[in-house]
C-alpha cells in the first residue's frame, strides 16, 4: 500500500469516526424515543472508523481480509439505517436517479479501463 492510499484509509476513517461521535450525541439527545438505532448507527460507524484506521496501518503489518471488508460493510450498513432513521431514503433514490449519468460513466470507465486515443499507445 503506497502513502496516497494510506491516507485515503486514514482519512475515511476520521470521518467515520466523527459520524459515530455525532451519533452518540444524537442518541443521548433523543433518549428513548429511539433506543437501539442511533446507538446501532454510532457504533456501526465507529466501527468503520476503527477498522479503516487499522486499514491504514497494514503498511507497517499485514493485513487480514476480514478487516478490509469490515472498513467497508459496517459504514454502508449504518448508512442505510441512517436513511431509515431519518427517513431520506425516497430522497437518496431520486437523487441517484437524478445523478446516474454522471455515476455511471465513472463506473463504465472503472470497469473497462482507460480509452486509448491512439492506435500504438
Amino acid at each position: 500500500m503506497n502513502a496516497a492510499a494510506a491516507t485515503k484509509w486514514l482519512v475515511a476513517g476520521a470521518v467515520l469516526l466523527c459520524l459515530a461521535i455525532g451519533w452518540c450525541r444524537e442518541a443521548v439527545k433523543l433518549g428513548r424515543c429511539h433506543l437501539l438505532l442511533p446507538w446501532l448507527i454510532a457504533v456501526l460507524f465507529g466501527v468503520g472508523g476503527a477498522a479503516s484506521v487499522a486499514v491504514a496501518g497494514s503498511v507497517t503489518f499485514p493485513l487480514s481480509r476480514w478487516l478490509a471488508t469490515t472498513a467497508l460493510i459496517a459504514p454502508a450498513v449504518a448508512l442505510l439505517l441512517q436513511f431509515r432513521l431519518l427517513e431520506t431514503g425516497t430522497l437518496m433514490l431520486r437523487f441517484l436517479y437524478l445523478a446516474r449519468a454522471p455515476l455511471i460513466i465513472p463506473l463504465i470507465l472503472a470497469a473497462f479501463g482507460p480509452i486509448r486515443t491512439r492506435a500504438g499507445g
